[in-house]
């Protein structure tokens, strides 16, 4: 065989090994980055529900007083006991969105808003009571069980965008 041939079929072997090495490298890196945001977005799904259910839990006490069921300090006990324990799920939903997921940001927002809303209604209820003492708190309660209808609705959308991310990441290949 003649140096040329030799040196020809060394550098075909040569640049085989490069070119499978960077291939393999490039699929293995979309393998991983698809796998990561994959374990985010289930992280993003339980941070979103954790949060949504800690939201819910602080609204029901108080729901309760505008009902004239329980009196404000009760509805304050309540919402305490449950706030020592609970995970910290809005900060993990905020950096998720922000970092990985900014596509959800509209739907975080609509929350942020849903939130300034509902806390904007507490406020009034609670201002009144102080000045007051306890009244008929249904106008409160009607606007209050109507945030907690939009949060369902919210939860659901924000699942059904979830899904649709975790669909785009089973399509990537």
């Amino acid at each position: 065989m003649e140096p040329e041939q030799i040196a020809i079929s060394i550098l075909t072997i040569a640049m085989s090994g490069v070119v499978s090495g960077v291939v393999t490298f490039r699929l293995n890196a979309k393998r991983d980055s698809r796998q990561l945001r994959r374990q985010k977005l289930e992280s993003l799904f339980q941070a979103f529900n954790g949060y949504v259910t800690q939201l819910g839990s602080h609204w029901i006490p108080h729901m309760a007083v505008m009902a004239g069921k329980i009196d404000y300090n009760a509805a304050l006990d309540m919402t305490a006991k449950g706030a020592t324990v609970e995970p910290r799920h809005f900060e993990t939903l905020e950096m998720l969105v922000a970092i990985y997921f900014p596509e959800l940001q509209g739907h975080l927002d609509r929350l942020l808003t849903l939130r300034k809303r509902a806390n904007d209604i507490l406020e009034q209820h609670k201002s009144v009571c102080r000045e007051s003492g306890p009244h008929d708190g249904s106008r409160s309660l009607s606007m209050m069980r109507a945030a907690s209808t939009e949060l369902d609705k919210l939860e659901e959308d924000f699942r059904v965008a979830i899904r649709a991310e975790a669909a785009k990441l089973n399509r990537e290949v």
